[in-house]
């Protein structure tokens, strides 16, 4: 349980310095990359136990869809960051409202 919270401590506080310097890009790719390593963590067999695990995985996608609503991405850029975002949807369904979001960005911008 310590070791856990450590974790989604260090993986929440690398995201501040990203969102704070505005860097859209990069908190959309340390997302990509550290949803990697929340997905390695255990999956238990009492559910309340991944808690922490779910709660990494809210804050990965909550901190992409911040970088998806600020950051001005083209149309190009958008459709690489769906095809990288859809392939974490396998390990959480947080992941869904980043999906549509992209997908309604780029219908907009047609």
């Amino acid at each position: 349980s310590t070791h856990l919270a450590t974790f989604k401590r260090t993986v929440v506080e690398q995201l501040k310095p990203l969102l704070e310097g505005e860097q859209w890009v990069g908190v959309l790719d340390y997302s990509v990359l550290a949803w990697g390593y929340v997905k390695a963590t255990p999956v238990w067999e009492n559910p309340t136990h991944n808690n922490t695990r779910k709660s990494c995985f809210r804050a990965l996608a909550a901190a992409s869809m911040t970088a998806l609503r600020r950051g001005h991405f083209t149309s190009e850029q958008l459709a690489g960051i769906r095809v990288k975002m859809a392939k974490l949807q396998v390990d959480s369904d947080e992941v869904i409202v980043c999906l549509k979001y992209i997908d309604d960005m780029g219908q907009s911008k047609q």
